[in-house]
């Protein structure tokens, strides 16, 4: 190879980094503009305090900490819903002044973008092109639903927004191990992080940590230490899918009787909607 195609070649990397850079400084004026629009309202005035119910109480005593945090999750997830992770998120942000939020935000959905963009590439050799960057952008301003409460809102954003980035970066780990010889802390690491991807969501966390399962699955016979650990981290995955699942709140919530009425009608409503 000579000069000139190094040069080139050199010119051409430099041109494509200057173009994501100037795309994601857009991106992030953008979304951190709308964050800032976006004020506090219904339950982020209950999660500035320690949980305990969903209606306001006597004598509330505001989050301040970790052990505060820690507090206000066991109650949450013996009243409420077992969701510990999302509530977590907010309340660690609801202790300080909104523009933080807004800030780190802005961060998580260019994150979210990154890890879009990187896992549907993952088994081409084609390069992420800045247009492709855009139409990310442009697409998922049109088709997430209700951007408003599952990306701006300071408790929808935990729900949704932080949580899809828990998992992804979990399934990019687990592409990334598969078949592979990894150090046992990394491998630890992924345990860890296959818990809290477990404890994300109801419906995204085990439709996530079954999508990782046939991917390992496939990679299995190769038996690396990578994959080893892969599956060890869809059973960490499960445990915290259970403690989500099985919080006496869930459970008072959630509960039914189930009887051939029950069945028939959900299943009426399931038909109607695919139909």
């Amino acid at each position: 190879m000579n000069n000139g195609d190094s040069q080139s070649k050199l010119n051409s990397k430099r041109n494509r980094y200057f173009w994501f850079l100037g795309l994601s400084a857009i991106f992030a004026l953008l979304i951190f503009h709308l964050n800032r629009l976006t004020l506090f309202t219904s339950d982020d005035y209950t999660y500035h305090f320690v949980y305990q119910g969903y209606l306001p109480t006597a004598h509330p005593k505001r989050i301040n900490g970790l052990f505060s945090i820690v507090k206000s999750q066991i109650n949450h997830w013996q009243l409420w819903n077992g969701r510990f992770v999302a509530h977590s998120i907010v309340q660690f942000f609801l202790q300080f002044k909104k523009v933080y939020f807004d800030v780190f935000n802005t961060l998580a959905y260019l994150t979210l973008m990154f890890l879009l963009l990187s896992i549907s590439k993952v088994k081409e050799v084609v390069k992420i092109t800045p247009v492709s960057y855009l139409l990310l952008f442009i697409f998922l301003w049109f088709y997430l639903p209700e951007i408003g409460k599952s990306v701006l809102w300071v408790s929808g954003s935990g729900n949704y927004l932080w949580t899809s980035v828990i998992y992804l970066t979990y399934f990019k780990c687990i592409i990334s191990i598969a078949n592979r010889e990894i150090s046992n802390l990394k491998g630890i690491g992924i345990m860890i992080l296959g818990f809290l991807a477990g404890a994300c969501n109801e419906n995204s966390s085990p439709a996530l940590l079954l999508m990782a399962f046939l991917y390992l699955i496939i990679h299995y016979p190769y038996k690396s230490k990578g994959t080893v650990f892969g599956l060890g981290s869809l059973f960490t995955g499960g445990l915290g899918f259970l403690l989500m699942i099985k919080s006496p709140g869930s459970q008072k919530r959630g509960g039914m009787a189930l009887n051939f009425d029950v069945l028939k009608n959900n299943f009426r409503l399931i038909l109607d909607s695919l139909i």
